[in-house]
């Protein structure tokens, strides 16, 4: 079935075509941050054009809906294996795989927008929702806009979703402010994209208006006569120009002031997509440590690494920043947020590295050789479900495999390959300045203490010789019994110095700690000053104690820290407590941790923290002499004494500044600004919604007031021809009285239009009765005309703006009136 409506005249087709066009444009910009590569323009553009020339011939040719339907899919098909999925022109089997994945992206590319780190580039099929939004926006806002009734305002709303592409799946930041005094919330580009998007929608409303009353008053002047077709002259058309042009000015001024001071954190699509909840499901890596060294984990080949560039002598499983008093734990935190890796971007200087998983590696953690800074390509039978299940840590610090919102161990026979470049080696450590404590001094008092002892300078060189201090008196067990699971490392520590094992507790956590640092200052205060290095040890654990430690000690002094599990590829001390990969082949008794520490350049440099293994403890005490007259208690009691309540140090907390907590608190701020957030909005948008009735309400009581019965009736002509305009009848311009409500053909204004010429032309004035009767006439036809209309359209009357506008371009048009007879 075709569309037999008449052909769309081209008054209709050029605004439309601009609008759409224009949008593109602003789509294009507004969506740049989220692909900042030039393959997104050339999307834009053929996708924009090939869109709107699409929905301008089915229009023309009159083509039925379906026909205009299939016709717009063949040709996303054909622009999106040309222009949107790189390399699917290279064979014919690419362009299937490629026809494959646009059908595809148009439900499921949305996703893999939210969870790729930004900038996308061109990286796989996310081009293709991008090539949905101009394409099929541009069509559907095209098809809608050329259509004749209310089904054309949808235009518009589709270009404003159009530009709403890149602020729902971009990033949360909006760059720097206005560069205004007070102006710093929104960004210009942000500004600028909203204020144009509202231009274009009100310069095509306003002109398809123009063109629909053009059209109607050409219809109507082929069956009637006396209408008069006039605008109101140039007067009265700047006067509608600079009223319009005065709205958007203050209501540009009002968000610009306004946005500032209620503005918080913005929220994407992107905030809510990421694998966090499963991070922060997994056991802390560094609490399992002592796993890695059982007899059955000790020797299990975990992976091997091939090809590693000079300087790269590490490789992370997982970077751990976050200490809650119980654990060192992945940082989930909003600037921490888990991301996919997009376009891969290979240093100048890169060479590849393979890492090939063996039978004895079962986490998700996905080793990392250096630093992880582009989409590793993966191999195996799994390559594809691994490289989509990849979210990587900003920073590449750390990557972890998830899939269907759970966990995606790796196995054996997965393997990759990474592009890692050399690394230069700086370390500005020991000249780093320390800071403010960044930790509870109140929580950790044996560790506060033996600093304040050792009189380590707040640097890092203080903390490198707190470290050194650290490990010489501590003294290297990975288990609390000596038994069959303790057999393999043991034998390993013995057969290169004489081991005596010695039992140590696992965990880390405050009080864990506290205990190895009490240890140390107690053998300190014991042995005396001057005591040799012998006489000290006396701090038992491995790297999961000692790199807590020295990350807690760094805090202390007032550095950035952070705890790595991994392996080390190369050592140059043959005595390690654990020893390195053998040419790159690591087992479980290859795992460490250490400590990394921020240095004054930004840089992460690690610090290696195992505890010694020569040199065994030794148990000094001070001599103890008993009082010569001892005495019993008379009634001794036994008090069962409550546990302390459990603590807990957050860095975050010790970073605040101490007179936030003095003010309103955080969650109660957050709450009264979100209020008022909303509080604004409402009222901002409320604004247009209650202006209007008012000033309506404001003019008809004014007239009502007239005490002249002659000015009263003329007042309840002007009422009732607003009320006429404000209903959409017409025309109600231009002639006399009698002449327009035969225009209106309404009985009601043949009535009044009688009664006001009587009132200004008869010899004797009209009375109190005759401008009742007027008003009485103006009330009646209101109440009928509300009665026959739809709810919606009686909130059109009342929001409607025609009456004002109305009567703007008749004071235009006679900013003097003279009285006309009834004939004239």
């Amino acid at each position: 079935m075709t569309d037999a409506s008449p052909r769309t005249p081209l008054s209709r087709v050029i605004p439309t075509v601009v609008l759409v066009a224009a949008g593109v444009v602003v789509a294009t910009v507004s969506a740049w941050p989220i692909y900042q590569h030039g393959a997104m323009v050339q999307v834009a553009v053929a996708g924009g054009a090939l869109g709107i020339a699409l929905a301008v011939l089915a229009r023309m040719l009159r083509w039925p809906w379906f026909a205009a339907l299939g016709v717009a899919l063949l040709g996303y098909l054909a622009l999106a294996v040309l222009v949107a999925i790189p390399g699917a022109t290279a064979s014919l089997p690419a362009a299937l795989r490629g026809l494959r994945d646009a059908l595809f992206g148009i439900v499921l590319g949305w996703k893999q927008l939210l969870t790729l780190e930004l900038p996308l580039g061109d990286y796989q099929t996310v081009l293709v929702p991008w090539l949905v939004v101009v394409f099929g926006g541009g069509f559907a806002a095209t098809a809608f806009g050329l259509r004749p009734g209310r089904v054309g305002l949808l235009a518009p709303l589709l270009v404003v979703a159009m530009v709403g592409f890149g602020a729902a799946f971009g990033a949360a930041e909006t760059g720097t402010g206005l560069p205004l005094p007070g102006l710093d919330g929104p960004t210009v580009r942000v500004v600028a994209i909203g204020l144009v998007t509202v231009l274009l929608g009100v310069g095509w409303l306003a002109l398809r208006r123009r063109g629909e009353r053009a059209a109607a008053l050409a219809r109507a002047s082929g069956v009637t006569t006396g209408v008069d077709r006039r605008t109101g002259g140039r007067g009265a058309i700047l006067r509608r120009g600079a009223l319009g042009a005065g709205l958007l000015v203050v209501a540009s001024v009002a968000g610009a002031v306004v946005a500032p001071a209620v503005a918080g954190d913005r929220v994407t699509l992107r905030e809510g997509i990421d694998p966090t909840i499963v991070v922060t499901r997994i056991p802390s890596p560094l609490g399992d440590y002592r796993s890695w060294f059982d007899t059955d984990a000790f020797d299990a080949t975990l992976f091997t690494v091939q090809g590693a560039p000079a300087g790269v002598d590490r490789v992370r499983l997982v970077t751990m920043s976050t200490f809650d008093g119980t654990r060192f734990q992945v940082d989930t935190s909003r600037a921490e947020r888990f991301q996919r890796l997009a376009d891969p971007i290979r240093p100048a200087d890169a060479v590849p590295v393979t890492v090939e998983i063996g039978d004895g590696y079962t986490l998700p953690w996905l080793p990392i050789v250096g630093r992880l800074e582009s989409a590793p390509s993966f191999e195996g039978s799994r390559a594809g479900a691994l490289a989509d299940a990849l979210y990587v840590a900003p920073g590449g610090s750390t990557a972890i495999e998830v899939a269907d919102g759970a966990a995606l161990p790796l196995e054996e026979g997965d393997g990759y390959r990474m592009w890692v470049a050399p690394d230069p080696g700086t370390d500005r450590l020991a000249a780093t300045p320390g800071g403010d404590v960044r930790i509870d001094p109140g929580l950790f008092p044996q560790l506060t203490a033996w600093a304040d002892a050792a009189e380590l300078p707040r640097t890092g060189e203080g903390l490198l010789r707190g470290v050194e201090l650290l490990r010489d008196r501590g003294y290297l067990s990975h288990a609390r019994a000596d038994d069959a699971d303790a057999a393999a490392w043991v034998a390993g520590l013995q057969a290169r110095t004489d081991y005596r094992f010695e039992p140590s507790f696992a965990g880390h956590s405050t009080a864990r700690i506290e205990d190895m640092f009490r240890a140390l200052s107690d053998q300190q205060r014991n042995a005396g000053p001057g005591a040799p290095d012998e006489l000290l040890v006396a701090a038992v654990g491995d790297d999961e104690q000692f790199a807590a430690a020295a990350a807690l000690l760094a805090r202390y002094l007032g550095l950035d820290s952070r705890v790595v599990l991994g392996v080390r590829l190369a050592d140059a001390d043959p005595m390690a407590g654990v020893r390195p990969c053998d040419d790159g082949v690591c087992t479980g008794g290859n795992v460490t941790a250490w400590t990394e520490v921020r240095d004054a350049s930004g840089s992460w440099v690690p610090v290696d923290v195992t505890p010694q293994y020569m040199r065994s403890i030794s148990r000094v005490t001070l001599s103890e002499v008993p009082p010569e007259q001892p005495t019993v208690p008379d009634d001794p009691q036994a008090e069962v004494l409550e546990p302390p309540s459990a603590t807990s140090t957050d860095t975050e907390d010790a970073d605040k500044p101490a007179d936030q907590d003095a003010g309103v608190p955080e969650g109660l701020r957050r709450i009264l600004t979100a209020v008022v957030t909303i509080v604004v909005s409402l009222a901002l948008l409320a604004l247009p919604v209650v202006a209007v009735p008012i000033v309506k309400a404001t003019i008809r009581r004014r007239r009502r007031a007239q005490s002249i019965p002659e000015v009263a009736i003329v007042s309840a002509w002007e009422e009732l021809m607003d009320v006429y305009a404000d209903v959409g009848i017409g025309p109600v311009a231009g002639g006399t009285r009698r002449e327009i409500a035969a225009a209106v053909e309404r009985p009601a204004a043949g009535r009044l239009a009688a009664l006001a010429d009587v009132a200004v032309f008869a010899e004797h004035p009209p009375q109190r009765p005759s401008s009742e009767d007027a008003w009485a006439i103006v009330d009646a036809e209101r109440s009928e005309l509300r009665g026959a209309a739809s709810p919606f359209a009686r909130i059109r009357a009342a929001l409607s703006l025609e009456s004002v506008l109305h009567r703007l371009g008749r004071r235009a048009a006679h900013p003097h009136p003279t009285p006309k007879g009834p004939d004239e």
